[in-house]
């Protein structure tokens, strides 16, 4: 069935070679599941079987189609699979960006730091004002002023007051059932203080000192936590952050956000080493021509402990 499909022995598929939507039928998903020596029904298998959140009831009487995307990849038209999948090619080098209709390949079990700062420098330098309006962190729309925001110093390992404009990252999360260490009058004067946040440590939730550590090798130094922010015990400093909170990420460099975490003792999948694995099936689908497997990052939100967070403050 899937030798119907011009497989390119130099180059990718085009419209020129495939007409866009045009439906490629590969039969039922019992008969695609039972071509065990087929690369690329392995691949149709996968995107149905292996897909974000819980698992899933094929039906094998089903006619799976494929349909050809020149800008995507082929898509798996099945009742199961999530509107994101692709099978598409897997790229031939880590280059900057994927190219149309392909996936980047993963190696190891740790993020790829350069990777990061490639994809800043590439929106620094191309996404302009859409991307880089770096107001001071705080300040409120329409007023000259700027209110004091609160940083972590991830080199001095401490939280710090900054008055102007400055670089900083934000970091998105769930609580969960963790009780954090947070920001109260109490401990104020400790927490400010240098490596004050390094004595404490081992008292600040995973899915925090990750993103800590994560700035640091990103060479940046400033990040911004909400309960390392603002003085959890102090009701105006809270609300205060609360109304800024809009203009406290619209200012961010990047905003990290823990999508796969449970709560904040989870940590971020890959800054410390072997905390990711990432699971890829990757096949030689012809000589030269390999493909795999992509779900959407919407489909791993939706099935998240992320996806159903609110802002809630009791005092």
């Amino acid at each position: 069935m899937c030798q119907k499909i011009p497989w390119p022995s130099k180059g990718p598929i085009t419209n020129a070679v495939l007409k866009e939507g045009n439906p490629y039928a590969l039969g039922t998903f019992a008969e695609v599941r039972s071509r065990r020596n087929c690369p690329f029904c392995r691949l149709v298998v996968s995107s149905e079987m292996d897909v974000p959140g819980p698992p899933r009831q094929t039906n094998d009487a089903e006619e799976v189609l494929v349909r050809w995307d020149e800008s995507r990849g082929f898509r798996v038209d099945g009742t199961i699979t999530p509107q994101g999948t692709r099978v598409c090619f897997a790229q031939k080098q880590d280059s900057r960006h994927s190219h149309l209709n392909h996936a980047r390949v993963v190696h190891g079990t740790s993020i790829s730091i350069s990777k990061v700062e490639n994809w800043l420098c590439f929106c620094q330098k191309n996404h302009g004002d859409v991307c880089s309006r770096p107001p001071s962190p705080g300040r409120r729309k329409g007023s000259s002023s700027t209110i004091p925001v609160r940083v972590i110093d991830v080199n001095r390992q401490c939280i710090v007051i900054v008055e102007g404009n400055c670089r900083y990252l934000t970091l998105s999360y769930v609580w969960g059932q963790v009780t954090p260490l947070r920001l109260v009058k109490q401990n104020r004067e400790s927490l400010m203080a240098s490596n004050g946040l390094e004595m404490v440590r081992k008292h600040i939730p995973r899915t925090i000192t990750d993103a800590m550590d994560l700035v640091s090798m990103l060479g940046e130094r400033y990040l911004w936590v909400d309960t390392l922010c603002l003085i959890q015990d102090n009701e105006k400093d809270v609300i205060d952050g609360i109304q800024t909170m809009d203009q406290v990420y619209e200012g961010a460099l990047v905003t990290i956000i823990a999508g796969s975490g449970l709560d904040a003792s989870s940590g971020l999948p890959g800054v410390q080493p072997n905390s990711r694995n990432s699971k890829q099936l990757v096949e030689n689908i012809e000589p030269g021509v390999k493909m795999t497997v992509v779900h959407e990052l919407d489909d791993y939100m939706k099935h998240s402990r992320y996806d159903t967070r609110a802002w809630m403050y009791v005092f």
